[in-house]
């Protein structure tokens, strides 16, 4: 774990956590607290816009849980997270969700991504052209209120503006 920009950064490999569903299974009382989940991310680049893909079809893959548009994400709250990652059919690999305290709107920015994003490990790594820095991720976390983002592209990916939060990630 590396703080930076005012945020903590890491990744976990483990046998214990290094999905998103591992990450659910383990922390869910933290996890199904937030009143907003952003999923921004499915298998690494799948188009979220709800024309791609039918009602029906997200229905399937959530177990029955209903997603909302939310700009270029779907928002769901953190028990509806906590549902479908144990469902089990959705968060296969190269996924991203950022939580949110409250419902406010935050708008996704174009260019946000952490999965394997090498920042994750090292904060001073320039991304590939049109993906966010780590600054600019962090700033849009502060002004947004989204305390924090997961990704698990090769292991778990995060970043966080809460200290307990980086250390429930970490503990083993």
């Amino acid at each position: 774990m590396i703080e930076s920009n005012g945020v903590w950064i890491g990744s976990r490999n483990t046998n214990r956590m290094g999905s998103i569903p591992d990450a659910a299974a383990e922390i869910p009382s933290l996890l199904g607290s937030f009143d907003c989940v952003l999923i921004t991310r499915i298998d690494s680049g799948r188009d979220l816009n709800p024309p791609t893909m039918q009602a029906d079809a997200w229905l399937e893959e959530t177990g029955g849980i209903p997603v909302f548009s939310h700009g270029d994400a779907f928002r769901i709250t953190g028990r509806e997270f906590l549902e479908i990652a144990k469902y089990g059919k959705l968060f296969t690999g190269f996924d991203e969700v950022w939580f949110l305290a409250s419902t406010s709107p935050a708008v996704v920015p174009g260019g946000l991504c952490i999965c394997a994003e090498r920042w994750v490990l090292d904060p001073s790594f320039q991304p590939s052209a049109g993906f966010m820095s780590l600054h600019n991720v962090a700033a849009w976390m502060e002004q947004s209120g989204v305390a924090l983002g997961l990704a698990d592209g090769f292991g778990l990916e995060y970043v966080t503006t809460r200290h307990d939060i980086a250390m429930a990630l970490e503990a083993d």
